[in-house]
């Protein structure tokens, strides 16, 4: 063609084209090192000889891994046990704006309708990098109206939070949420809207017996429970 090279094909419909139709395939590389292998079906991408392989099928696409069952598949054979070394992560996201407090990145996950992308939930980290690039952990969900929102966090401190950023649920006049720090410390609150509406319910299905047990230093000292559907409560 005037325009365009082809190579096994006399009407290539780019600058350059190679064709077969035989069944062989086709392999563009340094050395048999590292190279893109192409057959009839799939495209391979190789380097150290093919120790490492990522590969395109009309499954999905494959790191580590030449038959993938999903969209996206990462296998590796050699995995760490610590939880902070590189080997341990499959996948990192990385934020190199360090010098910005308070960004997040992370995943989303969204639903396209009609063309427009309806974000339904992610997972994010929060940069605070008010010292030791300290980072804490942000859950969102979609809920039937509005849109996606943060619903729990794990703070750079290790405080579990849900539906609340507050970390001193006890001082409020208003509002809710439930939080656990790493001593154990839990807290409950919950805006009230009437008065037989209780900030926590037990309930315990079938037999009678205790509902709620006490301890100090490992050993009981007191539960709460019911007997014959009538509740009591007992010291050890």
């Amino acid at each position: 063609s005037a325009n365009a090279v082809g190579i096994g094909t006399t009407s290539p419909d780019s600058n350059v084209q190679i064709a077969n139709n035989n069944g062989s395939s086709y392999r563009f590389g340094y050395a048999g090192t590292s190279d893109v292998y192409l057959d009839a079906d799939n495209v391979y991408f190789r380097t150290d000889g093919g120790a490492n392989t990522a590969i395109v099928t009309t499954t999905g696409v494959g790191i580590g891994d030449t038959s993938p069952d999903n969209k996206l598949q990462i296998s590796d054979s050699s995995v760490g046990t610590d939880v902070t070394a590189n080997d341990s992560n499959f996948i990192k996201l990385t934020n190199k704006d360090t010098g910005t407090a308070n960004e997040v990145w992370g995943l989303g996950f969204s639903t396209e309708s009609s063309g427009t992308d309806y974000l339904g939930g992610f997972v994010q980290a929060l940069g605070n990098y008010s010292s030791n690039f300290n980072t804490s952990l942000i859950f969102g969900t979609r809920g039937t109206s509005g849109n996606a929102a943060t619903r729990m966090t794990i703070d750079s401190s290790g405080n579990l939070l849900v539906g609340t950023t507050d970390t001193t649920l006890f001082n409020n006049t208003s509002g809710g949420g439930f939080s656990v720090q790493q001593n154990g410390f839990t807290q409950i609150a919950k805006q009230g809207v009437d008065a037989a509406d209780p900030v926590l319910i037990l309930n315990q299905t079938g037999l009678d017996g205790e509902i709620l047990r006490f301890y100090k230093d490992g050993t009981a000292v007191g539960s709460i429970g019911t007997i014959s559907g009538q509740p009591y409560f007992t010291g050890a």
